[in-house]
């Protein structure tokens, strides 16, 4: 498992916080995402990373798979939640049936993806809310 940036002084780029249980595919999206410019942490499950979230990581975004074991994303999103954690969440998932499911608390991003597909994904929740015009 990475460790969360030492500090985030030191880095002015925004920290992304991967919890995949996949190892191939979590080192696939750690790779993409520290080429783009994110410093970036990882997880292999929900519960380790809702650990690491407790123990004070200062994470800007979150990409998590959503089917793992012992916490999958959907649970990490739930106790994140109660928190009242304001990270954003990138969910990946292989399972057609959760892409385009509205019950998530953000979009979904299919398996199979190409690198720049994730990097967009990522940089579209770091945007910051652009007031409705009337």
């Amino acid at each position: 498992m990475g460790a969360p940036a030492p500090s985030r002084l030191l880095s002015q780029s925004p920290t992304v916080l991967v919890v995949e249980d996949t190892v191939v595919v979590r080192r696939m999206v750690l790779r993409a995402l520290e080429g783009a410019g994110y410093t970036v942490c990882e997880a292999g499950d929900g519960a380790e990373a809702l650990a690491l979230l407790t123990q004070g990581a200062r994470v800007d975004v979150i990409v998590a798979d959503i089917r793992m074991p012992r916490m999958d994303g959907r649970q990490l999103a739930v106790e994140m939640r109660k928190q009242s954690s304001p990270v954003p969440i990138l969910f990946i998932s292989g399972y057609d049936a959760y892409v385009g499911q509205g019950d998530l608390p953000g979009p979904v991003l299919a398996k199979p993806f190409m690198p720049e597909q994730l990097i967009a994904s990522v940089r579209q929740l770091l945007q910051p809310a652009q007031p409705r015009s009337a």
